[in-house]
């Protein structure tokens, strides 16, 4: 193999915000949106793992403030987290990464929704996205189908819109899939590059009577040189 990610993480960011909906039960301190790794709005939180250098986790947990102290519509909260790690190629090649998608035990109700983003690119040693190295950009939308069965979507992250026909979770309530790019690959020159890997969990909540919630218990993206 002529590339390869190192156990050498260049950057790292984590961020997170939890909002159960309601603004009259806020810490003192006026916090709605903790940052950080972790957050917390009462029944509403958010976390994200330590990223490794390969690795990226979080998960959310979206219970609503009871209807009767609602200020919002929804509760929400959202998990952040990014990785730069070195890659290194030692000979002139096509380069082509895998990524690994876990979602653990989504859960949703008729009107809440999670959405599960990756985002990978190949920079050049100085952190520059380079022409052409886009990895993948995922976004899958998970909630209930007429029957009241999780389904999983891929959508256009920029538009939310449908692009493929939904799946259902696999037999143990989870859903795994791998992703693959560049498309064709990317001709890397021998020299040091980055790897950006990033994921993003959003789950969403209404605060209308009925006792609606989101949760995926773990979700991770782990990247690999194909």
């Amino acid at each position: 193999m002529n590339a390869e990610i190192k156990d050498e993480i260049i950057s790292e960011t984590t961020s997170g915000s939890a909002d159960d909906g309601n603004d009259n039960n806020n810490p003192k301190t006026g916090m709605t949106y903790p940052p950080g790794r972790k957050a917390k709005g009462n029944t509403t939180t958010a976390d994200s793992d330590d990223p490794k250098y390969d690795k990226v986790g979080g998960n959310v947990k979206v219970i609503p403030a009871p209807p009767q102290g609602a200020t919002k519509d929804a509760a929400r909260a959202t998990s952040n987290s990014q990785v730069n790690s070195k890659l290194v190629v030692t000979k002139a090649d096509k380069v082509t990464f895998n990524i690994h998608l876990e979602v653990i035990q989504p859960k949703v109700t008729k009107n809440a929704y999670l959405t599960v983003r990756v985002r990978a690119n190949v920079l050049d040693k100085h952190g520059v996205t380079m022409k052409n190295s886009q990895i993948t950009d995922t976004e899958l939308k998970i909630d209930l189908d007429n029957n009241g069965k999780p389904q999983v979507t891929p959508v256009d992250p920029s538009s939310g819109q449908p692009l493929d026909t939904p799946e259902p979770l696999d037999a143990n309530g989870d859903y795994k899939r791998r992703l693959s790019g560049p498309g064709g690959g990317i001709d890397l020159a021998k020299d040091d590059y980055q790897v950006e890997l990033g994921l993003q969990i959003v789950g969403s909540a209404s605060t209308s009577p009925g006792g609606d919630l989101a949760t995926i218990e773990h979700a991770t993206a782990k990247i690999e040189v194909r």
